[in-house]
């Protein structure tokens, strides 16, 4: 069989396809269709104060996901599951949470667990969050890193809409984020072309 991972960025929706053996066969990389609602997770959390732009929402981004899936099914026809990283408002959109707790201080997020979901005709298992603006995103990058097991004191940086760092080792893990804004993956007009914002930034 074969499975999906996606990660449901603010700005971005990217997915790949692996083989059981943990070959990449194919990606999908489209624009989260949610961004009409909003640039950043705080616009999103005010639109969803309208329950039924919330549901409009969560359907857009259920829609996008299922639509990944239809484009990999021509690759294999033995998709049977997919994980979903995201930041924790886009988790609790795409799950049907109410997102106001995480807009308003003290920032409480009750819903951090694993949850499962159907995409399509694919069961879908959310990675666990952190806190309301450290999310399964995160977490699946501190997993990859290994950080979390290295005596040697590292730093994880997450540029996108949303930026977050963790810093530490397997004694200690310290975690923040911040409102960077689509800089970063928004699409620029450069000289008469569209580029991502990524591309553009010298190192």
């Amino acid at each position: 069989g074969s499975f999906v991972v996606a990660d449901i960025g603010t700005t971005t929706i990217a997915m790949e396809l692996y083989e059981e053996n943990g070959k990449k066969l194919e990606q999908h990389v489209l624009p989260n269709p949610q961004r009409i609602f909003g640039a950043d997770v705080i616009s999103r959390i005010q639109t969803a104060e309208n329950p039924m732009l919330a549901k409009q929402m969560q359907s857009l981004v259920k829609s996008a996901l299922a639509e990944g899936v239809k484009k990999f099914a021509e690759k294999s026809d033995t998709i049977e599951e997919m994980y979903i990283a995201a930041n924790t408002t886009m988790l609790y959109l795409l799950c049907g949470h109410d997102v106001q707790p995480l807009g308003y201080a003290p920032f409480q997020a009750d819903y951090l667990q694993s949850e499962e979901l159907r995409i399509g005709e694919i069961k879908a298992v959310t990675l666990p969050g952190l806190s309301a603006f450290v999310g399964g995103d995160i977490m699946a990058g501190i997993l990859a890193s290994g950080m979390h097991k290295s005596e040697e004191i590292s730093l994880l940086i997450d540029l996108g809409t949303n930026g977050e760092m963790v810093l530490g080792n397997a004694e200690k893990l310290l975690a923040c984020s911040t409102a960077a804004g689509p800089a970063f993956e928004g699409m620029l007009q450069a000289q008469g072309k569209a580029v991502w914002g990524a591309d553009i930034v010298e190192y």
